[in-house]
């Protein structure tokens, strides 16, 4: 038997590469309704979006993380048409 497939058969090796996938394919999907959020002045709701695509991913991987962050992009840019986001301070001149 080759060592990679003894490496898949071992169950910590094999959970940490589940693990750390949904990690990356949280962070690289998280990015789609970060940057909205930057593009429309929504920061606060765009870190949101962020955190909620990893913990999405860790939960039940790309099947669920790419709904929550198109959930969050609808909502961000219907969020900045009404006006500005209460979370953000007031700026002063």
């Amino acid at each position: 038997m080759s060592l990679a497939a003894e490496a898949t058969n071992h169950p910590v090796i094999f959970f940490t590469g589940v693990v750390l996938g949904a990690v990356v394919v949280g962070l690289v999907v998280g990015l789609i309704p970060l940057a909205v959020g930057a593009l429309t002045r929504q920061r606060p709701l765009g870190v949101k979006g962020f955190i909620s695509c990893l913990i999405a991913s860790l939960v039940g991987g790309a099947l669920v993380a790419i709904p929550v962050a198109a959930v969050f992009c609808i909502y961000i840019v219907i969020k900045s048409r009404k006006g500005p986001d209460p979370d953000e301070p007031a700026k002063t001149s």
